[in-house]
């Protein structure tokens, strides 16, 4: 079940492209919500873990804006 009219505050949720929500969700992160080809996670100590475990590559493109674009 997916929270479909969710306000995002970015401060409570972390919003991303699906590439890294697909790793996000495969590092058992839960999806709250899909806002067009983006999708929203709850800001959590899991997140953070997975976070800061994703792979260096995936963490520069995310950063400059090729993934989340």
């Amino acid at each position: 079940m997916f929270i479909d009219s969710l306000k995002t505050n970015e401060t409570k949720h972390y919003r991303c492209g699906q590439t890294i929500g697909n790793y996000l969700t495969k590092h058992g992160v839960p999806l709250l919500s899909r806002d067009g080809s983006f999708m929203v996670f709850p800001r959590t100590k899991n997140l953070e873990k997975a976070l800061s475990g994703m792979p260096v590559a995936l963490r520069m493109l995310a950063k400059v804006g090729v993934l989340n674009g």
